[in-house]
């Protein structure tokens, strides 16, 4: 295969690309199909011919005798990238996005941001990423290293001298009660977590 070929998605095997996943980002060769190992799916960005983008979120340029670029991350943990054309200066995207746009998967009005599955905004592999709104994506987040309950949503009242439970809905708190008993707070959180998030849910 021809390896500047025009076709706009297509199997392409890119020299050294296994030696690349488990050497820059930790992959486990044994947990890989042997068509993941020697094919990967590909797409050229457009507007920026020179560039392709891959399933797990890398940057493979054609220039030259071609390379993968550094994805850089930015202070709130995603990867970015500067990508440049002849036609315009260079520029910056968040790799997340550079998958949403071009297919990998589709956003639309109700669910425009791009959503990483796992919490983890490294992983930009194509089955790590979903749709999401705005609310939906805050649902989805870790647990704040402030939190000395270990348990998102239930905190000590030292007024009351008791556990209480508490959850965010849409904009708005909703105070679940107050409990002696830690298990319990807990309990009652998650079937409350349960009830309005679903799938959305994340235990982290």
């Amino acid at each position: 295969m021809d390896r500047m070929q025009q076709t706009e998605n297509y199997w392409f095997q890119i020299p050294n690309y296994l030696d690349y996943l488990i050497r820059e980002h930790g992959f486990d060769p044994t947990k890989m199909t042997t068509i993941q190992q020697t094919r990967q799916y590909w797409r050229r960005i457009p507007n920026y011919p020179d560039y392709l983008i891959g399933e797990h979120g890398f940057i493979y340029s054609l220039k030259g005798k071609g390379r993968f670029l550094k994805l850089c991350k930015n202070n709130s943990g995603y990867y970015v990238v500067v990508l440049c054309n002849k036609d315009g200066p260079k520029k910056m995207f968040y790799i997340h996005r550079l998958m949403a746009a071009f297919e990998f998967l589709h956003l639309t009005d109700e669910q425009p941001e791009v959503d990483h599955i796992d919490g983890d905004r490294t992983n930009n592999h194509f089955t790590n990423l979903r749709p999401a709104s705005s609310s939906q994506q805050s649902w989805n987040t870790k647990m704040k290293k402030s939190n000395t309950s270990r348990h998102k949503g239930v905190y000590w009242n030292k007024k009351a001298n008791k556990w209480m439970a508490r959850i965010t809905y849409k904009g708005k708190r909703f105070y679940l009660g107050c409990f002696d008993d830690y298990d319990e707070a807990c309990r009652v959180r998650d079937a409350k977590e349960l009830e309005l998030f679903g799938e959305w849910i994340t235990d982290r």
